[in-house]
């Protein structure tokens, strides 16, 4: 629990620092059971570890999780409700079927008119996300965001918990070609979304 703020000219007692340390280490992420996390100068990086049979448990459960289930052939693969941007991917209720061997990606497949997200749609399949360019004064009309990677069977989280916000980005500046009309940019921009 959060202590009380500290008041104008109030003392700043070994209590009062104390409670705001304690506050403050209530905060911080410990490692728990299927999950751990190290810090380094780069940040910070949960993993997320699979269960034995590569389903995590309903209590685990959140936004964007992979969930595994075994079939007649193959795997099934179901992705709990998120959404992107306050969009809810148009197929988030379809079961994907991968085979117990190889390499799947779980992708936001997201649509853009170059400047807004129009629809997402979720694809699970042996293809690595198409790398996004960065575009002239816009971003591109489909760009695939990685959620998930499922292997040999088992899936595995690759982002955190959470419905997920996408902005768009000035990404390189370029001096434009000479000569530059008045009131035009002089510089080139490019964007992408992250």
């Amino acid at each position: 629990m959060l202590p009380q703020r500290v008041q104008k000219n109030q003392p700043i007692t070994a209590d009062l620092l104390n409670n705001i340390i304690d506050s403050i280490r209530e905060c911080q992420i410990q490692s728990g059971v299927g999950y751990s996390f190290s810090r380094n100068v780069g940040g910070t990086t949960l993993s997320i570890k699979p269960s034995k049979q590569g389903v995590l448990q309903p209590s685990t459960l959140g936004p964007w999780d992979l969930v595994a289930s075994t079939a007649t052939s193959g795997v099934d693969i179901t992705v709990k409700a998120g959404t992107l941007n306050g969009i809810l991917p148009s197929n988030w209720d379809e079961v994907f079927n991968v085979a117990t061997t190889g390499l799947f990606y779980a992708k936001a497949v997201i649509s853009t008119d170059g400047k807004n997200i129009s629809s997402v749609e979720i694809a699970i399949d042996g293809t690595e996300p198409a790398v996004q360019e960065a575009q002239l004064f816009g971003i591109e009309s489909t760009i695939e965001y990685l959620f998930g990677v499922i292997g040999d069977g088992e899936t595995q989280r690759t982002i955190a918990d959470g419905h997920i916000e996408m902005y768009t980005y000035m990404w390189i500046l370029a001096t434009a070609d000479a000569p530059v009309s008045a009131g035009e940019s002089p510089y080139k921009i490019y964007y992408q979304l992250l």
